[in-house]
């Protein structure tokens, strides 16, 4: 008669819930100093978590493209910790491979998880990766008619204006500070330029052929509405569908950089799009002529100079996402 085996006290995880109770293959990209540092401990949160539920995890630092290239092949995930430049560096292996995306967030403003629902949570992340659907939604992409070989995609938004010199100023210099603090230095710069008489030049927007706009002002065209500090200036033009196959965009007049405080102002309590002076359009091929720096998601883009042009339209259901 065999002896009763005597109770283990440590937790077991529980059974996986996913489709036939098969393991799967998942990619996951690792920004480890995103978020002061948070971004390793809480990709081996989920690493844990995840390979408890028997799945296969093949984790990969950011920067590493072949690595995810290869990770990616046949694994039915992608998980992103990180921020949204995290999510901006996978796009173009995304859309290659079609493998759904999943953001685990720990950036600064974290607008793709917030669009979707996702958090960093191990165990909300298993139930989407296990139960959750794909959806497919648009993607922009951006390139200077001058290099068109070498397009910029972006999932939620390119912007021309103060913003995108603020966050031209902070990729320019090095700074121990985190958060939205790291923001201080650069927006102290932009504001000393006004002083000394900088003036925003002019831009000129074409959507789908038609002139929307010739001034001076802050230029947004949007995949999605999400924007740092829920400012949302695309909502200002109405709903914004990431899988419509359109772009939507905002433009704000102003003859310096301080006009973006009352605009912002106006977004925040969803007054701007009843503004006389605010225009707005919507379409798949968006033309801007001009001078300056642009951003995507947040990160540094180029610098348009006249005679160039920038080109940016939209590709349809070009990556997937786990809802």
């Amino acid at each position: 008669m065999s002896r009763p085996r005597p109770c283990d006290p440590r937790p077991r995880p529980s059974p996986p819930t996913f489709p036939n109770n098969v393991p799967v293959k998942i990619a996951m990209l690792v920004n480890a100093s995103s978020g002061r540092g948070r971004g390793a401990p809480t990709a081996d949160r989920l690493l844990d978590h995840l390979r408890q539920r028997g799945h296969e995890i093949t984790a990969v630092p950011i920067g590493q493209s072949e690595a995810l290239a290869q990770a990616t092949r046949d694994a039915a995930a992608l998980v992103v910790v990180g921020g949204d430049g995290s999510i901006a560096s996978v796009l173009a292996t995304a859309e290659i491979t079609k493998v759904p995306l999943y953001h685990a967030p720990t950036g600064n403003e974290n607008l793709f998880a917030r669009a979707f629902g996702h958090t960093a949570d191990p165990a909300h992340a298993a139930t989407v990766l296990e139960r959750g659907t794909p959806r497919s939604i648009d993607l922009g992409i951006a390139a200077h008619t001058s290099d068109l070989a070498t397009p910029t995609r972006f999932a939620i938004m390119l912007s021309l204006g103060p913003d995108a010199s603020v966050i031209h100023r902070l990729g320019a210099i090095r700074t121990k500070s985190s958060g939205h603090l790291a923001y201080a230095r650069p927006v102290a710069d932009e504001l000393v330029a006004l002083v000394r008489g900088q003036r925003l030049p002019a831009v000129r927007v074409w959507v789908d052929g038609k002139k929307l706009a010739d001034d001076a002002g802050w230029l947004v065209v949007a995949n999605m509405r999400q924007f740092a500090l829920g400012i949302d200036p695309a909502a200002a033009a109405g709903e914004v569908d990431p899988a419509d196959g359109l772009l939507d965009v905002a433009f704000f007049p102003m003859r310096s950089a301080l006009g973006l405080i009352p605009w912002a102002a106006r977004c925040r309590l969803g007054w701007a799009g009843a503004h006389p002076a605010f225009v707005s359009g919507r379409g798949r091929e968006i033309v801007v002529e001009g001078d300056g720096p642009w951003q995507f998601d947040g990160e540094v883009g180029k610098v348009l100079t006249s005679p160039d042009r920038l080109r940016i339209e939209s590709r349809q259901a070009a990556v997937r996402v786990l809802v």
